[in-house]
């Protein structure tokens, strides 16, 4: 065989393992993206967390 006749099939796979490749990346980024919604929702407060902090704080500064 030659060059030109091997070429298009060393072409076809490099093109499948470069979709396999952008697939595993894909995988990943959901995965990280699933991971920040879960550390996202760790640290939201709500208002009155908010307050009870900034109180204690308060409290803590009174007694110095």
């Amino acid at each position: 065989m030659s060059t030109e006749a091997i070429l298009p099939f060393v072409l076809g796979a490099l093109n499948i393992l470069f979709i396999f490749i952008i697939w595993v990346m894909y995988v990943r980024i959901r995965q990280l993206l699933n991971d920040v919604k879960e550390l996202k929702s760790r640290m939201e407060f709500s208002d009155n967390e908010i307050e009870l902090l900034a109180e204690a704080v308060r409290g803590i500064s009174k007694i110095k």
